[in-house]
């Protein structure tokens, strides 16, 4: 092996197309890291007004849209960095099947809403929270172990009882123990939407909910790209045919909330609230963008507020009166704002929406993580709206931050081929640094990547690198801001200037002295 300096390669790829993570959008990677990185049953920086985890700001939802905003950046911004993500993913779905996020389901089953509460007294306790109906849980669990399997070619929640959910009370009952893994659970929830002739998998009894639903189709395409079938199709098609009898917006141009299945009922978004509308707006682009893209900017002008400096906000909606009692839930209206508007490529409203949170929703820096606390105030007394709800900080805005223009109907319609898997992939990194890029280009053979140091974590970097050896490309370089510090072929390695590499099976295995910043090219060219 050559082990002379060898010329920097000159990159095909313009900065400004390589995915470069910008402060903002590290801090939302990180802020996600924070709250999955609790030890279990800790829910700091999580906890809502409704500490019974039945509302829009629930654990779950914070857990599932989170993944859902990592899973986007993974596939968009830093494609060639599985290792970045993979780690949190695991923690995500770990928090998932904790009692804590799903034991409301026990009392939910019974009914009792305002729209089914002439069932409540009729209707068992359910333990088993995804066995019926339960899609507000079931299809989230189910989307982030097949955004796992799929992202990272990863099989191992469809292992018997890989998804397992369990209680062993103290003080009341016996343990219990609800076995499901990736396949029984996609089984179960799509031969529900089946019986209910595709019109989806209530919410709570008798209560279909158009968002909900939306999560089994993302999780039915990724199913399909894993298994190379085509259910996604027949249940987006059952979907509209079914939805044909009651309408997916309603007569005042908002999108129906939800259906009374035993009296098909329509219930529509009549107050109206805007999380409802933005939620859909988000998620059923993937797949229906022309009916979106016809209904939602209308729907969303009735809500917009413009503020100073570019700055926007959103009208949120009034408490209801729920039993005698006024109630505020979280709904997130100005988070789904955002997602929507990251998703739809609304960038005046996106721009204005984050302006606003980084001027007056108090945003703070936590271990790296980019935090807006808590606040149960709506508006100031200027007016101005102060509210900030904990699915917000700690998936919603991540989200937006994280997306691309037409970032989620991408994912749905351009999938990975099986040759990205065999590309150059950042597969372990230490916590002591970030990886604002890493993307590879396969006409140049590049791996194109950069590092900067993380804040209050000492020490060195590691970093493990797969497909390296045994591709078929070659003798490689690594460069270090345009200085070659490792070079090898499929035999060997030999590093320089205090950087330590080994070669581990087909992975190249990094240690690289602590630095600030670095932009990394392993150049095959």
């Amino acid at each position: 092996m050559n082990t002379a300096l060898a010329s920097a390669p000159s990159s095909s790829i313009p900065v400004s197309c390589r995915g470069h993570l910008d402060a903002q959008q590290i801090g939302s990677i990180r802020q996600i890291e924070n709250i999955v990185s609790q030890l279990d049953g800790e829910w700091s920086m999580m906890g809502g007004r409704s500490g019974l985890q039945e509302d829009f700001g629930a654990y779950r939802f914070q857990l599932a849209f989170a993944g859902l905003g990592l899973g986007l950046a993974h596939f968009h911004r830093l494609p060639n960095a599985p290792g970045v993500f993979k780690p949190i993913f695991e923690r995500l779905i770990s928090k998932m099947l904790l009692p804590d996020v799903w034991i409301y389901w026990h009392y939910v089953s019974q009914g009792g809403a305002p729209t089914n509460a002439h069932l409540y007294g009729k209707l068992p306790a359910l333990w088993d929270p995804v066995e019926k109906d339960n899609i507000m849980y079931s299809a989230y669990l189910l989307l982030l172990s097949r955004l796992y399997h799929y992202l990272f070619d990863d099989d191992r929640y469809t292992r018997q009882g890989a998804l397992t959910m369990s209680i062993n009370p103290f003080t009341f009952g016996d343990r219990m123990v609800f076995e499901y893994d990736e396949e029984s659970l996609s089984e179960t929830i799509y031969w529900q939407m089946v019986q209910n002739g595709y019109l989806g998998v209530a919410c709570e009894p008798n209560c279909i909910f158009q968002i909900c639903n939306q999560p089994s189709i993302l999780a039915f395409r990724l199913e399909d790209f894993i298994k190379g079938t085509s259910r996604a199709d027949e249940v987006t098609a059952g979907y509209l045919n079914a939805w044909q009898e009651f309408g997916l917006v309603g007569e005042n141009g908002h999108s129906v909330v939800h259906v009374a299945y035993d009296s098909r009922t329509p219930i529509p978004n009549a107050l109206p609230w805007l999380w409802s509308d933005a939620w859909l707006a988000a998620l059923m682009h993937a797949w229906n963008p022309e009916h979106v893209c016809k209904v939602y900017p209308d729907q969303l002008q009735e809500f917009l507020i413009p503020g100073p400096d570019g700055t926007c906000a959103i009208r949120l909606w009034e408490p209801i009166d729920l039993r005698g009692s006024m109630e505020t839930i979280d709904t997130a209206d100005f988070g789904w704002a955002a997602v929507a508007a990251s998703e739809l490529g609304d960038e005046t409203t996106l721009s204005g929406l984050l302006r606003h949170a980084d001027r007056y929703m108090n945003p703070e820096w936590r271990d790296g993580g980019l935090y807006y606390p808590r606040n149960d105030l709506r508006y100031d007394e200027s007016g101005i709206l102060r509210q900030v709800v904990p699915i917000t900080t700690n998936a919603l805005l991540p989200y937006a931050r994280l997306n691309v223009t037409n970032g989620l109907n991408t994912f749905y319609n351009q999938p990975w081929t099986r040759s990205h898997f065999e590309e150059p992939l950042i597969t372990e990194v230490s916590d002591t640094v970030d990886v604002p890029a890493a993307q590879f280009d396969a006409e140049t053979c590049d791996m194109h990547f950069s590092l900067s140091a993380r804040a209050g974590r000492p020490g060195d970097t590691r970093l493990v690198m797969s497909n390296v050896f045994g591709s078929g490309r070659g003798a490689w370089t690594l460069f270090l801001d345009g200085a070659e510090i490792a070079a090898g072929d499929d035999e060997r390695v030999n590093a320089k200037d205090g950087f330590a590499a080994s070669k581990e099976h087909d992975a190249l295995e990094l240690t690289m002295p602590r630095r600030e910043t670095g932009s990394y090219t392993l150049s095959w060219s």
